[in-house]
């Protein structure tokens, strides 16, 4: 059985667990949600499917990562309640990309010198 421990950052133990086990070929999981001694960290709270959905857009759309982030900011400044969409970072993008399996095509700005590179690549693969 593997048990998650609640985390020692706050200076105590949290409630919270995970435990996770195999028996007669299926895995059976017990989960106590309840947190003691601390409050949730907006940090680490999880991205919506459909801000993920949303991010994943812009990213098959071209739209640079710096480009996304700023955007997120600015929509922070203007006043909206701070949420984890609003802590986005690069590496949230790149999971994003991941599992959406969004891979960079284009290998250069001019579509005759990307064609290039990627024949290039095959060529030398």
């Amino acid at each position: 059985m593997l048990l998650t421990p609640g985390s020692c950052k706050i200076q105590q133990n949290c409630t919270a667990y995970i435990k996770k086990w195999c028996k007669e070929g299926k895995i059976l999981v017990d989960v106590c949600r309840s947190h003691h001694g601390h409050e949730n960290q907006i940090q680490h709270i999880w991205l919506s499917k459909h801000k993920k959905e949303q991010i994943a857009a812009q990213l098959q759309q071209g739209i640079t990562r710096d480009r996304i982030l700023n955007d997120i900011r600015d929509e922070a400044l203007k006043g909206e309640d701070l949420k984890r969409y609003h802590m986005t970072v690069a590496k949230d993008l790149a999971n994003i990309k991941r599992s959406f399996g969004l891979f960079d095509v284009q290998k250069h700005s001019n579509d005759q010198d990307s064609v290039l590179a990627w024949i290039q690549e095959w060529q030398s693969s």
